[in-house]
């Protein structure tokens, strides 16, 4: 939130800045011009409504500000055309001041490698690749599904908080990320099906990055709180299940055998 907020306020002191140069010209803008104004302004406005609707209200604040930028870029060549030497280069420095500082941050922010996988991740993807077909279901979460749903594999399976309450999402995330208890997670892992085929895993992807802030967990569009330091102790307590790969930060666990009521 600290670096949204941040590039919130780059955003707006680029449009800001943009706002105050074209001032001048306000007054003798053309029709033409002023229904293209007004245009891209509706434009927006439904565009925010759209945006506000998909991901929530303060995810849509934060977005808007990024396109509005975007379009800024397109009038700052006649919105500086015929201004004044002194106005024009002060205007030019404080833009190319907000762009540098709106790279430091972009990069700065633990979100951007957050939603990547690292090269150990890839690597336990890559073994599920090697060593099994696109037919085996795989649990795993929404970012580390990328790679593999990429190369075919898509039967892919995990907690993605899609067409089911939010109870029962809370319930599923408790059991598998969260607690201590192999019987609730043996029987969640089992609950979390493929939809044509009512499949359960065959194999499943972890990571310790899951353990951390950020990247934390990834559902479809939220990311849920960091499961427990040691959640995979858990999964090495189920008797239908086995470890079989693990490059101290990817781990892949397969089943290995049928399902084993243990409560």
């Amino acid at each position: 939130m600290p670096n949204q907020i941040l590039n919130l306020v780059i955003y707006g002191t680029f449009g800001i800045l943009l706002l105050v140069a074209a001032t001048p010209k306000l007054a003798k803008l053309s029709r033409a011009d002023r229904t293209l104004a007004r245009a891209s302004v509706i434009s927006l406005i439904v565009f925010g409504i759209g945006v506000s609707s998909a991901v929530g209200l303060v995810k849509g604040v934060f977005r808007v500000p990024e396109y509005i930028t975007v379009l800024s870029l397109l009038a700052i060549p006649s919105t500086l055309k015929g201004l004044p030497s002194l106005p024009r280069r002060s205007v030019l420095l404080a833009l190319a001041i907000v762009v540098v500082l709106s790279a430091g941050i972009h990069l700065s922010s633990p979100i951007v490698p957050a939603q990547f996988v690292s090269p150990q991740e890839a690597a336990g993807a890559d073994w599920i690749r090697s060593h099994s077909s696109p037919e085996v279901v795989i649990f795993s979460d929404f970012r580390m599904a990328g790679p593999l749903v990429a190369a075919g594999y898509l039967r892919v399976v995990g907690v993605s908080g899609v067409g089911v309450p939010r109870a029962e999402t809370d319930r599923l995330l408790a059991a598998i990320y969260y607690s201590n208890n192999a019987c609730s997670a043996t029987e969640a892992f089992d609950q979390v099906k493929t939809l044509q085929e009512n499949r359960s895993y065959d194999v499943i992807l972890v990571s310790t990055q899951m353990t951390i802030l950020f990247p934390g967990i990834q559902g479809y569009q939220t990311t849920y709180l960091p499961a427990r330091q040691d959640f995979t102790s858990v999964y090495d307590r189920i008797p239908s299940m086995g470890r079989i790969f693990d490059d101290g930060q990817a781990q892949v666990y397969a089943r290995s055998g049928p399902l084993v009521r243990i409560c």
